[in-house]
């Protein structure tokens, strides 16, 4: 079975849904006024492009868990920590040479932990978000790596509409991601007027990624779409994602999928 995002040595045989995700809002979530107007978004010549800086995403509600982190800090942390190795709010990453075309809401990850991966699983979902070594995890106490996951909040410009959803991101996307917020040209992610393609293609049993800046001024070349606005923005900012899309377990949960990966 072929890998998505970007497997390494140890998850080879890791199935390609990134890892399942509870919680969140379902069905697409669009601006407020393209809800209540029959109006297209589709790209008019005379459509104003300029608008002023983004505003920060809000922050995301308090976290029940400390190994479920915010921000680069974190997710640099778990990244080092970690192996080498659908929901509908989430944004499926096409093959090359199908691409998506997205703006990030916010600068850095909204979410960012570790997860473990379980191939002695036949039946049901097979990643689960570690607890951590301060934690005792039990995953951890049996032998089994981590990968780091980053969760990012954007808006997709590849349909009719703009639709905020989350993108779930292994250590080659993520890393790829990391890259843009920390070029000159590119940083930070959220700047106005900026916009990602985002692709993947088959490496060996794994995919590798390509995260390309774009500019409003090029959009027209990957979107139908017309830029966003503040007004866009702003209604998308106020219905982000938080934490509560990952689905976390419970450690006698994680214990009985120690015990089974045991027997297995």
């Amino acid at each position: 079975m072929e890998v998505d995002t970007d497997t390494d040595e140890g998850y080879q045989d890791e199935p390609n849904d990134e890892a399942e995700q509870g919680g969140g809002r379902s069905g697409d979530r669009v601006p407020r006024r393209s809800q209540s107007s029959t109006a297209s978004r589709r790209r008019s010549p005379e459509r104003a492009s300029k608008r002023e800086p983004a505003k920060p995403g809000r922050a995301g509600r308090e976290r029940s868990s400390s190994a479920v982190g915010r921000g680069w800090e974190a997710s640099r942390a778990n990244r080092a920590k970690s192996g080498s190795f659908n929901n509908l709010d989430q944004l499926t990453i096409p093959i090359a040479p199908k691409s998506v075309t997205v703006a990030f809401l916010e600068e850095d990850p909204f979410a960012t932990y570790n997860q473990h991966w379980v191939n002695e699983i036949t039946d049901g979902r097979k990643s689960f978000v570690c607890l951590g070594e301060d934690d005792d995890c039990p995953l951890c106490v049996i032998g089994l790596g981590t990968r780091n996951m980053d969760l990012y909040n954007v808006v997709d410009m590849s349909g009719d509409e703009p639709v905020l959803r989350y993108i779930e991101a292994g250590p080659d996307l993520g890393d790829r991601i990391y890259e843009r917020s920390q070029e000159e040209l590119t940083k930070p992610l959220n700047q106005p007027g900026q916009y990602f393609v985002i692709k993947k293609a088959k490496k060996n049993r794994a995919f590798a990624h390509t995260v390309d800046a774009v500019n409003e001024d090029r959009l027209e070349k990957v979107s139908d779409l017309d830029p966003l606005d503040d007004e866009d923005v702003d209604s998308f900012l106020e219905s982000l994602f938080d934490d509560s899309v990952v689905k976390r377990s419970t450690r006698r949960e994680l214990q009985d999928v120690a015990d089974e990966a045991d027997d297995g």
